[in-house]
Formats: C-alpha cells, structure tokens, sequence
C-alpha cells in the first residue's frame, strides 16, 4: 500500500475553498484539495503562520466576525487528516472566543498555559495579554 503524501497547506488553499472568490482554476484545485483530504488520499500540515493569517484575512480583509473565524478554524481542526497542534488551537480558539485579544496573543497564553513548565513567563508589554495569560479558559 502507498503512503499518503503529506503536504503543508497555505493560507490561499484554505480562502479559495471557503470563500470561492479569486480565479476558477484556483477555485476548483482548493476544492480538489479538499476533497482528497476529506477521502484520506492526502494530509496536510497546519502550520502557526496560516492561523495567524488566515484570521487576519477572514476579519480584516473579508470583514468576517470573530465567530466565523472561529467558525471556520474549528472546521479546519475537526478534519481528520489536517495535521496540527489540535490541543493548543483549541484551547487558542476558546480564549479567542472569550476575549477581544487578536489570535496571536491567544496563541501565546494557550502555549504558555499548556507548557507552564517549559516556560517561565510570557515576556510582553501588552497589558491585557498579561492580564489574561493566568485565566482559565
């Protein structure tokens, strides 16, 4: 048996498939995407980047609120054979949810509540990053 090719998916796979603007081309190959990793032919790998900016682009490009975000990220995390840290984004999407932190700074206080011994402290001058960072989401 083969082994399933694993890709890493950018940020313009993910908007062309949800939100169906841009070239056809474009358009049908995300969707094609999309379906060979909803039948296991392919995986791919979510990186921190592609959250930070598919977010940026849904609320701020496209004017989606922070529940469609959270909307479409928690899609994105259901699928099966997208690989990514699931616990940590989880846990981001929660206090994304709970707040009106940006989701950079939730992945931070996520990271830095899911691995209190690996680190110290989040090192920022961003009060209400440092206000939040030991709440319990």
């Amino acid at each position: 048996m083969a082994q399933i090719k694993e890709y890493l998916l950018d940020t313009n796979i993910v908007l062309r498939h949800i939100k169906q603007d841009g070239k056809r081309q474009h358009i049908e190959q995300a969707h094609k995407i999309f379906r060979e990793l909803d039948t296991g032919k392919i995986k791919v790998s979510l990186v921190e980047s592609v959250v930070v900016e598919l977010c940026y682009v849904l609320t701020f490009y496209y004017n989606h609120s922070r529940s469609e975000f959270v909307q479409v990220f928690a899609g994105l995390l259901e699928a099966e054979n997208i690989k990514t840290d699931k616990g940590l984004y989880e846990k981001a999407i929660r206090i994304y949810s709970a707040t009106e932190l940006d989701i950079t700074d939730c992945i931070l206080i996520a990271k830095y509540q899911l691995n209190k011994a690996k680190f110290a402290d989040i090192l920022s001058f961003d009060n209400e990053l440092i206000e939040n960072k030991n709440e319990n989401f």
